[in-house]
């Protein structure tokens, strides 16, 4: 309507849309091949079938537990949670063929003050080492090896699990590896990543300085090697593996007390990543992915679609509405998206829509003797940018740095003409002078941006009203807290987050108890 008000005759606007063809059909996952014609800023949604595996793979599963959870209480925690997890397994698929490929111990510990010391001596530099272990047999028995033992390495260890083939003997069959522990773990910022994708277990045993993967590189050679992971943790850590869960292929977290493994419930996680169908593909520079599954239990977002399988819609064909968008015009490729479910993959040959046939005629005045005009537009010469190529790149890009020495647009945007032209992500867009600021990467609650009770402005939550913290996870009621004569925790404790925390002697969910009084 503009270009038509404009004076633009309607023969002579060009206005292309995104499309696609589906070339090949399949039978488990259909199409199996589509070519794309995406154009920039115009979003394209297909749809991707997807059926059900009729006949049952056998399972390949690995054990990986923490030192720290091994040693924990009494007895030999690896062995006794590899053993309630197989008796799980059998119990929710008697019919399933498994094979325990072997078991895994890791930790690190940090470095004493008689290591440092004698590493200065020595003129070196200490660092905390990761110890990994594996075992084909049986879970060694390390539980005698008494040291402080820390678990922010586990990643780490789970990347060597899924690339030591050789060594773990993995098979054709489908992989789930039992990750059990009873703390943290750490990742890299993904531009810092430098962490080898090489296998370094040498005679079923790695001692190696802490090398952190990104949870990218993570869920790379995860969708590579085709491992599913299942985190077994104890409750205070369910919220923080539930977030990772959500950004790996077919991950599951469950419940678990290391210290008393009879009440580990392994059913319920093992038969939902059994069941579920999951599409998902590895990252593609340039183009944002998401997925809407259309089934009645499911789960979507940027990383991967889920549809969690029950009843009678297990045999039922499930359907994922999937939206390839690009903000900027892209190379030609081909990417794939792949089924975990049958190991099998759709390839999207993609072609950009960026130029128009419009007939312009050269104008080089207009775009600054550094270009010429295409549809109405400068199409800028090497070495020139800028809605009229008035723009060089020997342009200074110090407006564009927060500070001295700082990265060009904190490395999340390009510098144009002295001003931040932001990147997009796969949560969003950044913005800001120094393209600081992004709506995406706010604390989660429950896997919720901000808890579900707030919304994330430039990193933070702008909690709504009666809730507060960072992530929006504490309440200002206090009703929870009202005593029966009116008093807020019996007059012995503070009210926060609509919970009574007691002074020394009280205890009580109203502080209303006192022992020793």
């Amino acid at each position: 309507m503009s270009l038509q008000t404009h004076g633009c005759a309607e023969k002579d606007i060009v206005d292309p849309e995104s499309q696609h063809t589906d070339t090949e059909e399949g039978e488990s996952l259909s199409p199996r091949r589509v070519q794309l014609e995406l154009r920039p800023g115009r979003a394209h949604t297909f749809q991707v079938h997807v059926k059900p595996q009729r006949k049952q793979k056998a399972v390949d599963v690995y054990f990986l537990t923490s030192l720290s959870a091994n040693n924990r209480g009494k007895g030999h925690r690896a062995k006794l949670l590899a053993e309630k997890a197989l008796t799980g397994i059998a119990k929710s698929n008697p019919e399933l063929e498994v094979h325990t490929l072997g078991y895994g111990l890791f930790g690190h510990t940090n470095v004493t003050d008689k290591e440092q010391k004698q590493c200065e001596e020595a003129g070196e530099v200490c660092e905390p080492e990761l110890y990994v272990t594996h075992s084909s047999a049986a879970p060694l028995d390390l539980s005698h090896w008494h040291r402080p033992w820390r678990t922010e390495g586990g990643l780490q260890a789970l990347m060597q699990v899924a690339l030591c083939k050789d060594v773990v003997n993995w098979g054709q069959n489908d992989r789930i590896v039992i990750y059990a522990t009873d703390g943290t773990y750490q990742v890299a910022p993904e531009a810092e990543s430098v962490n080898s994708s090489m296998c370094q277990m040498n005679n079923s045993r790695i001692q190696t300085k802490i090398s952190l993967p990104s949870v990218s590189e993570l869920r790379k050679v995860l969708l590579e090697n085709n491992i599913q992971v299942i985190f077994a943790v104890p409750f205070d850590y369910l919220h923080e593996y539930g977030s990772l869960q959500m950004k790996l292929p077919r991950a599951r977290v469950v419940y678990v007390d290391v210290s008393d493994p009879s009440d580990y419930n392994f059913e319920e996680p093992f038969d939902r990543v059994r069941t579920s169908l999951v599409l998902t593909h590895s990252p593609v520079q340039g183009l944002n992915i998401t997925y809407r599954p259309l089934c009645e239990y499911s789960f979507g977002g940027d990383h991967q679609g889920t549809c969690y399988t029950r009843g009678r819609h297990k045999q039922k064909t499930q359907t994922f509405n999937v939206t390839v968008s690009s903000e900027s015009c892209v190379l030609p490729a081909s990417f794939e998206i792949k089924s975990l479910t049958h190991q099998e993959s759709l390839t999207v040959e993609l072609t950009p829509r960026c130029s128009c046939e419009c007939g312009d005629e050269p104008d080089p005045e207009l775009c600054n003797y550094a270009g010429n005009p295409v549809c109405g537009k400068c199409r800028c010469d090497a070495g020139y940018f800028g809605s009229w190529c008035e723009c060089s790149v020997s342009d200074d890009d110090g407006p564009c740095r927060q500070g001295r020495g700082a990265p060009v647009c904190l490395g999340r945007g390009v510098c144009v003409c002295g001003q931040c032209e932001c990147h997009s992500s796969l949560g969003g867009r950044y913005y800001g002078r120094y393209c600081q600021c992004d709506d995406f990467s706010c604390d989660m609650l429950e896997g919720k941006i901000c808890g579900g009770h707030g919304r994330c402005k430039c990193g933070k939550c702008v909690c709504e009203e009666g809730y507060v913290g960072d992530a929006c996870d504490c309440s200002t009621e206090v009703d929870r807290c009202q005593s029966p004569d009116g008093s807020l925790c019996s007059g012995h404790g503070q009210c926060k987050c609509n919970k009574c925390e007691c002074q020394d002697v009280y205890a009580g969910a109203l502080c209303e108890d006192c022992p020793v009084c």
